[in-house]
């Protein structure tokens, strides 16, 4: 009798670690649902903001800047760079002649 007396009270020890084991377990898978569940709701709040601002650019098509508009701008900035690369490369030319001309002048 003593030994089985001494086999219940180890197996009500054990018991007893595997409860507290499980209960551990179960406050860990709470928090952790608890975590995800607040994540979650700012994933939403963040998607909902992010849809409203693309319906938002859906509906703004007359403010967009197409394809078309940037090689029009690109179209005119590359001819203002082609009419100052003339205007300097005339100014550079005047400068030539201007010091050539002061250069005869010393002799």
């Amino acid at each position: 009798m003593t030994g089985q007396h001494q086999i219940s009270v180890l197996e009500r020890h054990f018991q007893s670690a595997i409860q507290i084991a499980l209960v551990a377990i179960c406050g860990w898978v709470a928090l952790t649902t608890h975590n995800t569940a607040v994540s979650l709701k700012g994933i939403q709040r963040d998607m909902t903001y992010m849809q409203g601002e693309i319906d938002k650019l859906r509906n703004d098509k007359g403010e967009r800047y197409t394809k078309s508009d940037a090689l029009r701008d690109m179209t005119t900035i590359n001819n203002q760079f082609d009419v100052h690369n003339a205007e300097i490369n005339d100014l550079s030319e005047r400068v030539r002649q201007l010091e050539l001309e002061i250069s005869r002048n010393k002799k």
